[in-house]
């Protein structure tokens, strides 16, 4: 079972996106960010107290870029692109998500 422990940040958003639209099931824990994310209970799944964190049953993984590539290796699409050369394109696209400015505004911005 998937977990994703995340608050209401663009990381967060980004990561529950990704798994939402590949259909993957998973619950959501939601973290305050009032100094929960420096609980001990938190900083065993990350040490550097930073929202977002996937678990899946053993594995953690806590680096939103690495989570928002992570949905796509759980179902074996390698990124979903059969062409090598499209395959930067979308890690660029993952990786900026969050970083747009009319991302930021909540606009939506066509590729």
């Amino acid at each position: 079972m998937i977990t994703l422990y995340t608050a209401q940040t663009p990381n967060g958003r980004k990561a529950s996106i990704a798994l939402e639209e590949l259909g993957l099931v998973y619950e959501a824990e939601w973290i305050k960010l009032d100094g929960a994310q420096h609980a001990p209970s938190f900083l065993t799944l990350n040490p550097n107290h930073k929202s977002p964190v996937l678990k899946d049953d053993e594995l953690v993984v806590w680096e939103s870029g690495d989570i928002m590539h992570y949905p796509w290796l759980r179902i074996g699409l390698d990124l979903g692109m059969p062409a090598l050369v499209e395959k930067p394109r979308v890690a660029e696209w993952i990786e900026r998500i969050g970083d747009r400015p009319a991302v930021k505004k909540g606009m939506e911005v066509p590729a």
